[in-house]
């Protein structure tokens, strides 16, 4: 597994560049997977298809975790005892939670979105974090909300194709998770291997275009020319 704590997706990730460290196993494949499959599979959807009320934001701490956790070994009354890559995700929603349930018809915008992405690809913490994050996401909040006005700041198509390829390799390569490695050239070894270099290769693509929209964001270059142009077409 030292080639897969290798991978980039893992090394340029703040919550889970400790992984490289030591020898990277299922289970931390797996606590890295469990992340990425809740911002798939649970939280991005409630983003895209509207808003996250207070309520749906319980709902994804309770039910939305025990959902995910039925696919992998996964304790979720001890979630913060896991590894670093599952408590990220927990201490995203925390963060998210207290703007978004003030007022959730005001968060209906790109800035939403673009919040989250830039959570997602945000580097250089110092100290536990917490005010950094704070402040990127209020930079996606405040930038897009008030330039764009609603349209599209991220090219939705781009993430929904990488999200389509990471969750169909990540549920593959979970449900070689429990199985046990077969000696002499193991078919599951292998089909655990190729499916986590899957997933953790479009995890990679998105966050390494993330980092260049973050830049964009911060220098006020929001928009791609597709969209620029979308936007000038529609309002003709």
């Amino acid at each position: 597994m030292k080639d897969i704590g290798a991978h980039p997706a893992i090394v340029q990730n703040p919550y889970t560049s400790a992984l490289k460290e030591g020898v990277v196993g299922r289970t931390e494949i797996a606590d890295f997977l469990v992340q990425f499959s809740i911002f798939a599979d649970v939280f991005l959807p409630r983003i895209y298809d509207g808003y996250m009320t207070e309520q749906a934001l319980q709902d994804f701490l309770t039910q939305g975790l025990a959902e995910i956790a039925s696919a992998v070994p996964i304790e979720t009354m001890k979630v913060r005892n896991r590894a670093l890559a599952t408590r990220a995700t927990e201490h995203a929603v925390h963060m998210l939670e207290r703007p978004l349930s003030r007022s959730a018809s005001q968060w209906r915008s790109a800035g939403a979105r673009a919040a989250l992405w830039t959570w997602l690809c945000h580097e250089g913490r110092s100290g536990d974090g917490y005010g950094n994050v704070w402040h990127e996401l209020l930079l996606g909040f405040q930038k897009s909300n008030s330039w764009l006005g609603g349209v599209p700041s991220l090219p939705t198509g781009f993430f929904g194709a990488n999200l389509m390829i990471a969750r169909c390799a990540g549920k593959q390569c979970l449900a070689q998770v429990n199985k046990p490695s077969l000696t002499g050239g193991s078919h599951d070894e292998w089909t655990f291997r190729h499916n986590a270099h899957l997933a953790l290769n479009a995890v990679h693509l998105f966050w390494t275009d993330l980092q260049t929209r973050r830049e964009r964001i911060k220098a006020g270059a929001l928009l791609d020319p597709p969209y620029q142009k979308f936007r000038n077409v529609e309002g003709s």
